[in-house]
């Protein structure tokens, strides 16, 4: 902990409370004399004191701290003794590693040399093999020479004069004819170009007509097309005008319903409140007239108590 870490690191700190606690019995003997000389006779030195609560727990404090001290020692050597084991393991791991690296370094080495070996087995085998092969082709050289230089050369020379003398009668056969045929050709060539261009010619007529029929034919199928496309926007122009005619009369016929309809509910409101200010008025008229003739009949009662009033119609 770092109570105990800083206990370790400044052992001054476990002297001070040393002194204190001397310094603390000092006073307590000197009390203790001041009141023993003016209380009484002094007593017996050899008597001991009572140890004070704060000598007992400095020293129980300072047993504690010593009892941390002995664990952080040991735990300080534990974790040194499985430092040293762990560089022992590490130790023997990189001697391991050196041993395994040099075991592999023969191994190499070994392969190499055994290669080494192969390879100039393998030399060894190609270089006689050549020299086989070149016995061989000596042996075979000095057979052809022989062969070459006694009747064969004479016979191959006659033979040569032969297929000579055969190759230039072919030859001035074929010159003959390359050059009756080449007058030939030279005016049947003149002739295929005189017809190829009058055809050539011909064509370029016939595709002249058909250049010029169609054009007219396409100008007819667009004039036609124009014409039906013109019949067919005038159609639209006038249903067009035709409609927005029909929607002006309907919105012009909606505003003049709209305004009639105003206008009527304008007169039924006001034939309305004319007909209710005119009640009023012969509803006032017909109490008037209740009242005169509940007046004529009290007076007529006055008059004539017998009199009897006839029942209305």
């Amino acid at each position: 902990t770092d109570g105990q870490s800083r206990l370790l690191s400044n052992p001054r700190e476990e002297e001070e409370p040393k002194r204190a606690c001397q310094m603390l019995l000092k006073t307590e003997a000197s009390r203790s004399d001041s009141q023993n000389s003016l209380s009484g006779p002094r007593r017996n030195p050899r008597q001991p004191l009572a140890p004070h609560p704060i000598l007992k727990a400095m020293e129980e404090r300072a047993s504690q701290r010593a009892e941390r001290r002995r664990i952080l020692a040991e735990r300080k050597k534990k974790q040194e003794e499985e430092k040293l084991a762990q560089l022992k393991a590490q130790e023997e791991e990189r001697q391991k590693r050196e041993a395994d690296e040099k075991e592999a370094q023969l191994e190499r080495k070994r392969e190499e040399q055994r290669l080494r070996k192969m390879k100039e087995l393998e030399r060894q085998k190609r270089i006689e093999r050549n020299q086989q092969l070149e016995a061989i082709a000596k042996e075979h050289y000095e057979r052809v020479v022989l062969r070459k230089k006694g009747l064969e050369p004479w016979k191959r020379l006659r033979m040569q004069i032969k297929q000579n003398m055969q190759v230039a009668k072919e030859h001035h056969s074929l010159a003959t004819q390359r050059k009756c045929l080449l007058k030939w050709f030279r005016c049947c060539q003149h002739s295929m170009a005189g017809k190829a261009a009058q055809a050539d010619q011909l064509y370029s007529q016939i595709l002249q007509r058909r250049a010029i029929r169609s054009w007219l034919q396409y100008l007819i199928d667009l004039e036609e097309e124009v014409r039906k496309l013109y019949g067919h926007f005038l159609r639209k122009k006038v249903f067009r005008a035709w409609l927005n005619t029909v929607r002006e009369a309907k919105t012009e016929s909606q505003s003049k319903y709209e305004t009639a309809a105003e206008q009527s509910d304008r007169r039924i409101f006001r034939t309305t409140f004319q007909t209710w200010k005119q009640s009023a008025r012969l509803m006032k008229e017909e109490r008037l007239k209740e009242e005169r003739r509940a007046q004529l009949r009290r007076k007529v009662a006055e008059i004539l108590p017998d009199f009897q009033m006839p029942a209305p119609p």
